[in-house]
């Protein structure tokens, strides 16, 4: 049955008809859209890419730097954790204690003398707390149990 201009049935499928263009240019339009705003998410996500690309390399250079100091210090190095076991202990912490790094690491720091034992362990406490470390010189015991003083 064909449809004749002004009957009910012709007026229906010319705004389904519209409504099909309408909807078709609505979703080119959107795809569109899209398509710039992911070009822009990826122009942004290259950007930060790089950038990091840049910080991780200066800290990498940091990095480098630090440790060759620590290396190569005359002075014992040593840092702990905050139940006080050994996280670093350079070649000279090796050459004056006599301990190496591979005995020491991970185990409770060996320099400190017994006598001294509960006043590191207050010191800790208090470090764990987020009170201020003070730079106080102890005497300190060697592998061999002589004493550096």
């Amino acid at each position: 049955m064909p449809l004749e201009p002004g009957s009910a049935l012709f007026g229906i499928a010319l705004a389904a008809a519209a409504g099909a263009i309408c909807v078709v240019y609505l979703r080119r339009n959107h795809a569109r859209q899209l398509q710039a705003i992911r070009s822009q998410l990826e122009s942004r996500a290259e950007a930060r890419t790089a950038e990091l690309r840049s910080i991780n390399e200066a800290l990498r250079e940091s990095n480098d730097v630090r440790h060759a100091l620590i290396e190569s210090s005359p002075l014992a190095i040593w840092a702990i954790d905050l139940e006080g076991r050994v996280i670093l202990w350079n070649p000279a912490a090796e050459r004056i204690f006599g301990w190496t790094a591979a005995e020491v690491m991970d185990q409770p720091l060996p320099v400190i003398r017994e006598e001294e034992q509960s006043e590191f362990q207050q010191w800790l406490a208090g470090f764990r707390r987020g009170e201020p470390m003070a730079a106080v010189e102890r005497t300190r015991v060697r592998k061999d149990g002589s004493k550096v003083e």
